[in-house]
C-alpha cells in the first residue's frame, strides 16, 4: 500500500492511497460491476475464492462517506491496483502544512431526554459493525453493540434505555426476526423503533421483517445517507 499527497490550493490537499495485488486480475467487462453488492469477477459455482461479494461495496460506501473516490485498474494475469482519493483540509503554520482538520459533525438528533439518541446496533459481522458505527458516531449518536439477538435482549434488559435498534436479520444464536418477536412481547419495548439491516435480496424479505415487528428496512451494504435519513425519520416520529 502506498500513500501520497498533493496540495491543490491553500488549506487543501488531495490524499491518494493505492493498493496493489498480484492476483488473477479482473476482466475489463467486469470492472464497472465489482463495486456492486454480491458481485465477484468469477461468478462460477466452482470459483476458487469464497466470500459474499460485499467487501468492495462496503469500501465504496466508506470512501463516499468521506467525500472521496475509488478507482481500479486491472489486467488479467497481472493483478489489480485500487486507488482511493480523498480531499483533506490542512492547517498551516509559517507556511508549513500541519495535520488535517477533523471534518465538522452534524449534531445528532436528541432523544426525549435532550441527550444524543442511544442506538443499539445488533450485528455479528465485524466489518459491518465498523461501517455502521462509524457513520452513526460521526453524526454524534451514542452507540452500543450486540453480536446477536440474545445479546441484544440482554443489553435492552440491563443497559440504559435505547431510542432505536438497528437489527441484522441473519445472526447466530438468535436471529433478528426471532429477537424482534421476543422484544415486541415485552410492553416496555412495544414502541421501540427497530430497523432491519439485511443482505437478503429475495422478494418477501421486507414483508417478513415487518411481520416480525420491525418498523423499517435497510439493505446491505448500508449506504451512509440512507442509514442516517432512516434513523432520523424514526427518531423524529418517536419524539413527536
Amino acid at each position: 500500500m502506498l500513500a501520497d499527497g498533493e496540495f491543490v490550493q491553500p488549506g487543501e490537499f488531495m490524499l491518494r492511497i493505492t493498493v496493489e495485488d498480484s492476483g488473477t486480475g479482473i476482466p475489463a467487462d467486469k470492472l464497472l460491476s465489482i463495486f456492486e453488492k454480491f458481485t465477484q469477477a468469477d461468478g462460477s459455482v466452482s470459483r476458487r475464492f469464497g466470500g459474499t461479494g460485499l467487501g468492495l461495496a462496503i469500501t465504496r460506501s466508506l470512501v463516499a462517506l468521506h467525500g472521496g473516490d475509488i478507482q481500479v485498474q486491472s489486467e488479467l494475469g497481472h493483478g489489480s491496483t485500487f486507488a482511493v482519493t480523498l480531499k483533506c483540509a490542512a492547517e498551516a503554520v509559517d507556511g508549513v502544512p500541519q495535520k488535517a482538520k477533523a471534518p465538522q459533525q452534524v449534531a445528532a438528533l436528541p432523544a426525549a431526554s435532550g441527550s444524543p439518541a442511544r442506538i443499539l446496533v445488533v450485528e455479528d459481522n465485524h466489518v459491518n459493525q465498523k461501517v455502521v458505527t462509524a457513520v452513526l458516531r460521526k453524526r454524534g449518536f451514542s452507540i452500543e453493540l450486540a453480536n446477536d439477538g440474545q445479546e441484544a435482549l440482554s443489553k435492552l434488559e440491563k443497559s440504559a434505555p435505547f431510542d432505536l435498534v438497528l437489527m441484522d436479520v441473519q445472526m447466530p444464536v438468535l436471529d433478528g426476526l426471532e429477537a424482534t418477536r421476543l422484544i415486541r412481547k415485552d410492553p416496555r419495548w412495544s414502541h421501540l423503533p427497530i430497523i432491519a439491516m439485511t443482505a437478503h435480496a429475495m422478494n418477501g424479505d421486507k414483508e417478513r421483517c415487518l411481520e416480525a415487528g420491525m418498523n423499517g428496512y435497510i439493505s446491505k451494504p448500508v449506504h451512509p445517507s440512507l442509514l442516517l435519513s432512516t434513523v432520523d425519520e424514526f427518531l423524529l416520529q418517536k419524539t413527536i
